[in-house]
């Protein structure tokens, strides 16, 4: 018999500009026993997150969207909450470690695309359990 998953009930924020990313993801994290809301830009993102920003546990941000890039989301998510939880989300590089940009605090771990079910859960138990450590976390497919 499987045992079910905790009801965990967090608010996650996903940023990607593309659909299937949003859909799967916040498939996945309600199956886990999260809430999800999604932006599909930097900019909705900003919108999202200020008016939500006392309920989200933390937001999972792809680093490469027209409108606002990554890293400009980042500086602005952060002028509404500098404690901020961001998870960054790439299909390349890490794009803080290529970026001599401010908002580095801010992102608490970067999942590389594609990533798993277990990389997400992982990453998502680390980062909102990590309270204010600044610690990074690197996930994807192992």
């Amino acid at each position: 018999m499987t045992k079910p998953l905790p009801e965990r009930r967090e608010l996650i924020l996903i940023v990607d500009d593309e659909e299937s990313i949003l859909a799967i993801t916040s498939d996945t994290l309600e199956v886990l026993g999260y809430r999800a809301i999604t932006a599909t830009n930097g900019a909705e993102a900003l919108t999202c997150y200020s008016q939500h920003h006392a309920e989200i546990a933390a937001v999972i941000l792809d680093m490469s969207m027209p409108i606002m890039d990554g890293l400009s989301a980042v500086c602005a998510l952060q002028s509404v909450n500098p404690d901020v939880k961001i998870i960054a989300s790439t299909g390349g590089i890490d794009p803080i470690k290529s970026s001599n940009e401010s908002g580095q605090d801010a992102v608490r771990a970067v999942l590389y695309k594609p990533y798993t079910a277990e990389a997400l859960l992982q990453t998502l138990r680390e980062v909102i359990g990590a309270g204010r450590k600044k610690k990074r976390h690197h996930a994807g497919l192992s």
